[in-house]
């Protein structure tokens, strides 16, 4: 309600037309009186809303499921990621505040990831829970590779989630709300700590009975550190990645790639060099495979092939590296006097088991000029 507000107010400013979605999960009894009691308001403030109701699909009774915290979130941006997509709607504003960002680093410090799950919820990312959502995950946009080639396009798009509210506790927002005489709705469940170990977190956090180092404001601090560290070493990533000749080969159905020994030898110098590379290294997979199955901390085998010196010479094998639903293989037939001071390497879109057998068209042009595929052997 204090997102709804403010966005109330810049409307004077000429802001774009905006629409509001109430969820109802009908998890509890009462929250579809509470949606209608947020609509009204919002009908109040002159702003255009929908209420939404969540499709459980089959499950009877969703709020005895076990998991339930993590598939209300599923539902949730599924149903506003679709209800997006039939407004024509690309940008979607949420109201995560600072106390959010605490428990989620906290929650996460307690489930053990210590790596890049510190950032905590991102000011802007594509909407999540929705992959392979048409118009709703990263398509529904198209554009050409090539001006000279038109028939060649890829598409983009999609949602993008943003969070202009992180910055501000709930303290705050509940301040903006009775300035403005804005009626809100508290979920009691938030307050029943036995309830999600989420809920428990929050207590434990207003509680303030944590030590200083885990407080709020330097579980914030902390997330702030690794998001700035994190995007220093993803532009350190792209800047290697541009340097890079990458060819298609569509006969094949191969990716090639090639590393300048120089670019080796920065990334060796560089504090953070096995995320830059790990980083880098999924930039290359993913012309081959979808990026939401490349986790960093799968690439460390393919990172050893490319970049040994990183790991103190070690090597991965030499045969192929399988990840996901494509591998990663030295180039078998290049000659090191071809590349100069280059490796090159190989990404196959399929799993192989003897790369070498791999090296032929996949596609053949036929008499009558149309294509035709070729059948090439699957690794079991």
């Amino acid at each position: 309600m204090a997102l709804a507000t403010l966005c109330n107010q810049v409307r004077k400013f000429k802001a774009p037309p905006m629409t509001a979605f109430v969820v109802d999960h009908r998890l509890r009894s009462g929250s579809t009186e509470e949606a209608e009691s947020v609509a009204k308001v919002l009908a109040g403030l002159g702003i255009q809303h929908r209420i939404l109701t969540a499709d459980w699909g089959s499950i009877a009774d969703p709020s005895q499921i076990s998991n339930l915290e993590s598939a209300a979130r599923r539902v949730r941006f599924q149903t506003l990621g679709r209800a997006c997509a039939d407004a024509n709607i690309d940008t979607l504003l949420l109201a995560h505040h600072a106390d959010d960002q605490a428990e989620t680093v906290l929650a996460r410090i307690h489930a053990g990831y210590l790596g890049s799950g510190l950032t905590g919820i991102q000011p802007k990312t594509p909407i999540g829970e929705c992959h392979g959502m048409y118009k709703v995950s990263k398509s529904g946009t198209y554009r050409h590779l090539d001006k000279t080639m038109p028939s060649l396009f890829v598409e983009s798009g999609g949602v993008m989630i943003h969070r202009p509210l992180l910055g501000f506790t709930k303290s705050q927002l509940i301040a903006t709300c009775e300035t403005r005489n804005v009626k809100w709705h508290e979920d009691a469940t938030n307050a029943d700590k036995t309830l999600t170990p989420r809920n428990a977190i929050r207590q434990m956090l207003l509680s303030k009975a944590m030590p200083s180092a885990l407080s709020s404001s330097r579980l914030r601090e902390l997330a702030a550190h690794r998001r700035s560290n994190l995007a220093s070493c993803e532009e350190t990533a792209t800047t290697y990645f541009n340097h890079c000749p990458v060819e298609l080969d569509s006969k094949t159905g191969s990716v090639s790639f090639q590393i300048h020994q120089d670019i080796e030898e920065w990334m060796s110098s560089k504090k953070d060099r096995q995320l830059i590379a790990a980083m880098l290294m999924r930039k290359f997979l993913s012309l081959a495979e979808d990026q939401n199955k490349l986790a960093l901390k799968d690439l460390t085998r393919p990172v050893e092939l490319v970049f040994p010196s990183i790991f103190d010479g070690q090597k991965a094998s030499s045969s192929g590296i399988n990840i996901g639903n494509v591998t990663l293989v030295n180039d078998p037939l290049i000659q090191k006097s071809e590349t100069g001071d280059h490796k090159r390497f190989l990404i196959f879109p399929r799993p192989v088991r003897a790369p070498g057998e791999f090296i032929q068209n996949l596609l053949e042009i036929t008499e009558d000029n149309r294509s035709a595929s070729k059948e090439a052997p699957i690794s079991q």
